[in-house]
């Protein structure tokens, strides 16, 4: 009787942790995201250029290498960036971004950025550079986050925020990767 109970147990914690193991993986993932690594970047030459570079690479660090990114000399890429004299979008003055869909799959990605024309000129570095880290976020599947003013993807950006070990958690979400297994060397 307790040989039978005691493989009931063992049996009933082997099944949670191969379900546990299974949730992790990407293929569970219930948001639209990249099914790819890496993705190819377009940045055009820029003053501001250097600053998007770095916003890409930040995410790239805060994935835990699930994510890579390769910058390319010539677009079209995966993710096309645009130094604009005009944002058209609901994403504020500063930033905007499209995504193409297939399936649960994005396929295709375009941040646009105001850095040109005196419109550009009313606005800080530190602004822009978080607009930028903000875009990323929703070309990488993530939504506007309305609870928590810190978090990168809160609306309306503002120069106080960065992004916050809750969007990294929301990152691995989207993905359907383990938070909890995440790999702090990359």
């Amino acid at each position: 009787m307790i040989k039978k109970a005691l493989f009931g147990i063992i049996a009933i914690f082997v099944t949670f942790l191969g379900l546990s193991a299974f949730a992790s993986t990407p293929t569970n993932a219930t948001f639209p995201h990249w099914q790819k690594s890496p993705i190819t970047v377009y940045i055009p030459k820029d003053e501001k250029s250097a600053s998007m570079r770095h916003a890409f690479s930040k995410w790239q660090g805060e994935s835990g290498g699930n994510l890579r990114f390769n910058f390319v000399e010539k677009g079209p890429a995966d993710i096309d960036v645009v130094f604009t004299d005009q944002v058209s979008g609901n994403d504020g003055p500063i930033g905007s971004y499209s995504v193409s869909i297939n399936g649960m799959r994005i396929t295709k990605g375009e941040i646009r950025i105001l850095t040109k024309g005196q419109k550009a000129k009313k606005y800080s570095n530190n602004l822009t550079y978080t607009v930028m880290l903000h875009e990323i976020g929703h070309v990488l599947g993530m939504q506007d986050e309305p609870r928590k003013p810190t978090s990168i993807m809160y609306m309306p950006v503002t120069e106080k925020q960065d992004i916050q070990k809750f969007d990294v958690k929301k990152l691995y979400k989207v993905n359907g990767w383990s938070f909890a297994q995440r790999n702090f060397n990359n």
